[in-house]
């Protein structure tokens, strides 16, 4: 794996660990009614760009440490697959070098 998609691997880490963070401490539930915001897991380190879905919908994505949500549109072909299409985020599934990176570092996992 190049510098590069190691570097975009580690900053999709980083958000999902964020991502995970918000969840325990229900700051991205609080008056949502079964919504919940999180922040873009793609590899862009400036994207703070939210994606709004159930809790249930969440937890769908991290039942395989290898998935995380992005906006749709930052899909990153060279490391990852697309899993399926929702109104406004992408399910995708890292491959490879990437893929062994998520699961070493899936904050879930220990």
């Amino acid at each position: 794996m190049q510098a590069r998609e190691r570097q975009v691997a580690e900053n999709e880490v980083r958000f999902r660990a964020l991502n995970e963070r918000l969840q325990e401490i229900g700051a991205a539930w609080e008056g949502r009614e079964g919504v919940m915001d999180i922040v873009c897991e793609c590899g862009d380190e400036d994207c703070t760009l939210p994606i709004r879905l159930t809790p249930g919908e969440y937890e769908s994505v991290r039942a395989e440490e290898t998935q995380f949500v992005v906006v749709s549109g930052h899909v990153r072909p060279e490391v990852e697959d697309v899993v399926s299409e929702r109104q406004g985020w992408t399910l995708v599934r890292k491959r490879g070098e990437a893929a062994a990176i998520a699961a070493a570092r899936d904050p879930r996992s220990g």
